[in-house]
């Protein structure tokens, strides 16, 4: 029973979250202000990878083959997940809709998991509302922001392991991973959440 508890708003949250990503199955990338540019972000994330560059740092092919130090300055944790499913043999275009995805279905499960601490139907809420907010959908359907969208994978679940340190050195350890998953998701969300982490 208790299980039958948990499964059921596990799976109205990936319902959902087929719903609200829906149009990532159209074929093709959509029309958006940075797809373009996470499409050749992710390109030369590969082929860095493949020239030996661990961690990945400078696109030799930009600027018009003098070389460009993107990733110095950039994200890079959206295009490691990427390159996951490039290695898989998937093109470039679905490596990236499969990122936008997989971190939106993330996120409903960590807001899941962290707002279930008041109920299985608050945390069931809470990850819909978290889903369907519209700045989630500006993020993934009009700017294509790649590193913001998957930063939001991540802040339920470091304020879940913030509240649950005093339980386990364990949740400390995967705290410190988790923020460390975020600033390498998007440096300027992690500023923009300081505030709010140190006064949870």
């Amino acid at each position: 029973m208790k299980k039958i508890k948990v499964v059921a708003p596990l799976l109205t949250i990936v319902i959902v979250s087929f719903w609200g990503s829906k149009a990532l199955l159209h074929p093709g990338f959509f029309t958006s202000h940075d797809g373009e540019h996470q499409l050749i972000r992710q390109y030369v994330f590969d082929q860095g990878l493949r020239d030996g560059q661990i961690p990945v740092r400078v696109s030799r092919q930009l600027y018009s083959g003098y070389g460009y130090p993107l990733f110095i300055f950039t994200y890079r944790l959206p295009f490691y997940l990427g390159e996951l499913f490039r290695l898989s043999g998937l093109a470039f275009v679905d490596a990236v809709k499969l990122t936008f995805f997989l971190t939106y279905l993330l996120s409903g499960l960590t807001m899941f998991w962290f707002a279930r601490r008041w109920g299985n139907l608050a945390g069931t809420v809470a990850s819909v509302l978290y889903l369907y907010a519209p700045y989630r959908f500006s993020l993934m359907f009009v700017r294509a922001a790649l590193g913001e969208h998957v930063a939001l994978a991540f802040i339920p679940l470091l304020l879940g392991l913030i509240d649950r340190t005093h339980t386990s050195n364990k949740n400390i350890i995967i705290g410190s991973l988790t923020l460390a998953a975020i600033t390498l998701s998007h440096i300027m969300v992690i500023q923009i959440l300081l505030l709010t982490l140190l006064l949870w």
